[in-house]
């Protein structure tokens, strides 16, 4: 979860791409997840609503940030990449050793979404974001939140075609993300 990095009160923005049609419903989301609960009884699991792919982290600030948003939408602005296709297909626990995020996660990723990432990458540090953009992708979607060591059994692969990304700010403690941008990818 994006939020878990910011401190009490303070504002993260960060780009995510979220999983739109096709995707699981929410429903479908928590019969998989209730799949994994045995193997996982300490999890706590984040609502399937704010499953997301995070792209690129944009960092965090005190208040809220117009000239960051103004930079991060000018990189986006004119920039669609090509639609892929992601298969999540393990359990990968990721982050804080000691309260770490329970994600599931693709073994390998497609040329296109590879492309678009480091597109996405290159327009970002343009905008002058370099010492917080991402120089290594895992795919992943956070699941929820365990303790240390948890077990990762096999589980059903889930195909995803995003058909865009956001813009999102999220402030900890809130439940909810603010969806500042949205672009469509395959559009070019």
């Amino acid at each position: 979860m994006i939020s878990s990095r910011a401190k009490a009160g303070r504002h993260c923005t960060a780009y995510s791409s979220r999983c739109c049609h096709p995707h699981p419903s929410a429903h479908r989301w928590r019969a998989w997840r209730m799949d994994c609960a045995p193997a996982t009884p300490h999890t706590r699991w984040v609502n399937p609503e704010r499953y997301h792919l995070t792209l690129h982290y944009l960092g965090e600030s005190s208040g809220p940030r117009e000239d960051w948003i103004a930079r991060a939408r000018e990189a986006a602005e004119g920039f669609s990449g090509e639609a892929f296709h992601l298969q999540l297909d393990h359990l990968l626990p990721l982050g804080n050793p000691w309260r770490p995020a329970l994600t599931l996660a693709a073994f390998s990723s497609s040329t296109e979404l590879l492309r678009f990432w480091r597109g996405l990458q290159e327009r970002l540090i343009r905008a002058g974001f370099k010492d917080h953009v991402g120089r290594s992708f895992v795919p992943h979607l956070t699941l929820g939140y365990s303790e240390p060591g948890p077990a990762t059994p096999a589980v059903a692969s889930v195909g995803l075609a995003p058909d865009g990304f956001v813009l999102i700010q999220s402030i900890k403690g809130q439940s909810d993300y603010t969806f500042l941008g949205h672009w469509r990818l395959g559009t070019d």
